[in-house]
C-alpha cells in the first residue's frame, strides 16, 4: 500500500508489514549516514501510529556492514541559497533526528534494532533508544563528537548515563571511546549479543514475540519504565496501580486469564 507508512526516503525506507513498522537504513555506501529531512520524516511517522494503532511493534535495521555512522553532515551542510540563520543547525538538528529519537522512546509499542559494525553519533543513539537493542559480535558503538570538535547530540547525554552509568558515559561523551560488543553487554548497552550470521534472525524472532504480545500492556511498561527512572517508590506504586487498571480493561488481558485457565498459550489482538 502507499501511504505514510510505505515510503522511500533518502537512505532510509518505511514499510508496514503486518503488525511490524520496518524501518530500514539503505545507504550502505555511506555506512548508511541519515539526513535531516529524513529522519523529520520518520517522526511524523511515528507520531501518527498512536493514531492508527497499526503497528505492534517497530524493527529498526540497516542494510550493509554498518548500522549507521550519524548525520550525513557534508549532505546537510552543501544546501545552497542564502546564508541561514545563526540558529539553523539548533532548529534543524531539533526537527529531525531529535525529534526522532523522542518519538522512538515514547511510542508505546516496543522498538528493536539490530546492529552490526558501527553504530556512531546519531547512529549510536538510534540504536540505543531502542527498548531492546540486538548486536552482532561485530558492533562498536561510538558518540565521537568532542573528538571532532562539537559537542554530543541525538539524545546521548541522557540515555548514555541512564545505562551505563556517568563514569562510563564521560568515557564515551568526553574521549570518544569505542565500545565493542561484547563490552557492551557487560555493561547494560545492549540487550544480547550474537554472531553476526544469526543477527537478523535473533532480531526478527524477537520482533515477533513482541508483535504477538499484549501491545497495550507492553507500551504500559514502557511509559512505566520511564516515568519511573527518575521518582519516587509512592509515585511509582501509584503510576503501577493506575496502568494496571487500564490494562486489566483490555480484551488481551481477559484472553490471558482465559489461556492461563486453560493451560495454552495466549492469543493476544493487540486491543
Amino acid at each position: 500500500m502507499a501511504d505514510d507508512t510505505d515510503l522511500d526516503l533518502d537512505g532510509m525506507s518505511v514499510r508496514l508489514d503486518g503488525g511490524v513498522l520496518r524501518i530500514t537504513l539503505n545507504r550502505p555506501a555511506r555506512r548508511n549516514a541519515l539526513s535531516s529531512e529524513s529522519t523529520r520524516t520518520v517522526a511524523e511517522v511515528l507520531a501518527g501510529l498512536g493514531r492508527a494503532d497499526t503497528a505492534r511493534a517497530i524493527a529498526i535495521t540497516a542494510q550493509g556492514d554498518h548500522f549507521c555512522s550519524g548525520m550525513n553532515l557534508k549532505r546537510d551542510r552543501s544546501q545552497t541559497g542564502e546564508r541561514p540563520r545563526p540558529t539553523a543547525t539548533h532548529r534543524s538538528i531539533d526537527s529531525g533526528p531529535h525529534r526522532l529519537i523522542s518519538a522512538l522512546a515514547q511510542v508505546e509499542i516496543p522498538v528493536v534494532t539490530a546492529v552490526r559494525g558501527h553504530a556512531s553519533g546519531l547512529g549510536c543513539s538510534l540504536a540505543l533508544v531502542a527498548d531492546f537493542c540486538v548486536t552482532s559480535s561485530t558492533a562498536v558503538f561510538s558518540t565521537p563528537f568532542a573528538r571532532r570538535g562539537f559537542t554530543p547530540d541525538s539524545g546521548s547525554t541522557w540515555l548514555l548515563p541512564r545505562l551505563v552509568g556517568t563514569a562510563r558515559a564521560r568515557e564515551m561523551l568526553m574521549l570518544g571511546r569505542q565500545v565493542g560488543a561484547e563490552e557492551a553487554a557487560a555493561w547494560g548497552l545492549v540487550s544480547r549479543v550474537v554472531p553476526d550470521a544469526g543477527l537478523d534472525a535473533a532480531a526478527e524472532e524477537l520482533v515477533q514475540e513482541l508483535a504477538q504480545g499484549a501491545t497495550t500492556s507492553l507500551g504500559l511498561v514502557k511509559w512505566l519504565l520511564d516515568r519511573n527512572a527518575t521518582g519516587s517508590l509512592v509515585d511509582a506504586l501509584r503510576m503501577e496501580s493506575l496502568t494496571e487498571d487500564v490494562a486489566t480493561r483490555s480484551l488481551d488481558f481477559k484472553e490471558g486469564i482465559i489461556a492461563f485457565a486453560e493451560r495454552r498459550a495466549p492469543l493476544f489482538r493487540g486491543n
